[in-house]
């Protein structure tokens, strides 16, 4: 085997067990508070090293309209990613969904309407 060969197969299995060990965000878990209008996102995605695997992206939609949208260069615990927003357009009845973008590999999305009880629900 020349040497040009080998060192195709070797960067293909990192290539390989890399992503073999990548995963999306587990959950996401989300609150509506309605007297201050904050939306609280936790994205559950646990990792070993919070600068190289990390939640990459935030996307927030009401009433299926893309109101914001925040990168992120690491995750805030090597549990999840937390961040607030406020929402003062928000009124009973909307619907709120949130994204989550991992930066390897992987997506959720889960959605609540708001209620003067908000609290998560798979889409």
């Amino acid at each position: 085997m020349n040497m040009r060969s080998l060192l195709s197969i070797i960067i293909f299995t990192v290539c390989i067990t890399s992503v073999a060990f990548a995963h999306g965000p587990s959950d996401i878990l989300l609150t509506f508070d309605h007297d201050t209008s904050r939306l609280t996102v936790k994205v559950e995605h646990n990792v070993s090293k919070v600068n190289n695997h990390y939640i990459e992206n935030v996307q927030v939609k009401l009433n299926g309209d893309e109101i914001i949208t925040q990168q992120f260069g690491s995750q805030s615990s090597s549990e999840s990613q937390d961040v607030q927003y406020t929402i003062i357009d928000a009124r009973d009845g909307d619907k709120i969904s949130v994204t989550a973008d991992c930066n390897i590999i992987g997506k959720k999305t889960v959605e609540i309407t708001v209620s003067q009880a908000s609290s998560a629900e798979e889409e």
